[in-house]
């Protein structure tokens, strides 16, 4: 009996240990291709924002533009725990804005050098750093971090609290919440059709859009909703339905280019018109995610991998790096200097995050908080405890 017990044991532990590592695979692979779809995704807006590929490729970057931004919003859907406490939620929400106000002291001591001492340039870049959209602080691209901290809360709670009612289906009211705030996000951005300028300084929402651009926020919260749908969907259909999928998406957002030509540039609250820009922008970050989750590694996939770990430092950096690429090459061709910005504003915050960012504690407390903390947690816990 007591060899019967023994082997049941073993068996019974074996079969544990194989359902724990094929969790664990399962979860690599993931965390792989969702790694390979932010590379892409980043590489995107590196490219968006080269302002000599720009002049030659106007068209072809307005076409990324369509897309880009809701990508990441649609990104942040996929790896987020719709179960997850409130204090998990604020916890993520908080890092980003932590991240945004790290990357930002970095830019503002910067303007500090640059000003000689200037108070009220000081005080106007401060002012437009705590208002945090991207019409009025220096690392423009950074204008994200705030906004999807609050978008996330956004999803949080209303997810909650209607799931709290229960009224419907777990998918449907998913569905409705997700229209619902594209609805409110439309009609936030369709309030402000006064020319963008930069404005930095504390602004107000006709000069510089609404704090920490909630109202882009608004059209972000039914982004998330669509990666939250799509989360469940890509886990239920085999590589095959998912490239199909994928094709039907690239063929809707043709289809909604051609016929519609919507126009989208979330900064700058271009959301217009605004059924054929929604359309478009699922239709073509759809289509990039099932290219990442359908066709598996392909060439560079380990570079495209890694540059998706290194998101949040190629979205801080890209832009200085590619603005100075374009001042020093201003007597070559704009597609070569152009080529060369995107490679060196990729390659070099790659390279810093690498060597630097992440292996210093300077670095992690930036860029990588919530590691930083936990790393340090776990250091003083068993101090606490002797």
């Amino acid at each position: 009996m007591t060899l019967a017990k023994t082997a049941r044991d073993s068996d019974s532990g074996t079969r544990q240990e194989a359902h724990h590592d094929s969790v664990q695979t399962s979860h690599r692979e993931r965390e792989s291709w969702i790694d390979r779809l932010k590379g892409w995704s980043i590489l995107l807006v590196v490219i968006g924002h080269n302002v000599s590929l720009n002049s030659e490729w106007h068209e072809g970057i307005a076409l990324l533009y369509l897309f880009h931004v809701p990508l990441f919003f649609i990104v942040a859907g996929l790896t987020l725990r719709p179960d997850a406490g409130a204090g998990r939620m604020f916890e993520r929400s908080l890092s980003l804005v932590w991240v945004y106000f790290g990357v930002g002291a970095l830019f503002l001591t910067r303007d500090i050098f640059e000003s000689g001492g200037d108070v009220h340039a000081i005080t106007q870049a401060m002012a437009g750093l705590l208002y945090g959209t991207g019409l009025t602080i220096r690392p423009v691209p950074m204008w994200f971090l705030p906004c999807l901290a609050l978008t996330l809360l956004m999803v949080h709670f209303s997810l909650a609290a209607a799931l709290r009612a229960r009224l419907a289906s777990r998918l449907t009211t998913m569905s409705v919440l997700a229209a619902t705030w594209f609805a409110l996000g439309t009609l936030a951005v369709s309030q402000e059709n006064s020319v963008r300028v930069a404005h930095p300084g504390w602004g107000n929402a006709a000069q510089s859009g609404w704090f920490w651009s909630a109202d882009i926020a608004l059209l972000g919260a039914g982004y998330v909703f669509i990666g939250l749908m799509l989360k469940g969907a890509l886990d239920a259909v085999d590589k095959r339905g998912v490239l199909g999928t994928g094709l039907g998406a690239a063929a809707l957002f043709g289809v909604v280019v051609f016929i519609g030509q919507p126009a989208v540039d979330l900064n700058l609250r271009v959301f217009d018109p605004a059924i054929p820009a929604l359309l478009a922008s699922i239709g073509g970050a759809l289509a990039l995610i099932a290219c990442a989750r359908g066709l598996g590694p392909l060439p560079l996939d380990d570079f495209f991998t890694r540059l998706g770990q290194a998101t949040l430092p190629v979205l801080a950096f890209h832009n200085p790096i590619q603005n100075l690429v374009s001042q020093l090459g201003q007597d070559q061709s704009p597609l070569w200097t152009g080529l060369a910005g995107v490679a060196l504003a990729v390659s070099i915050p790659m390279l810093l995050d690498s060597w630097v960012l992440s292996r210093t504690w300077p670095g992690r407390w930036i860029f990588y908080p919530r590691k930083a903390f936990n790393s340090w947690r776990n250091r003083i816990q068993p101090r606490g405890a002797s």
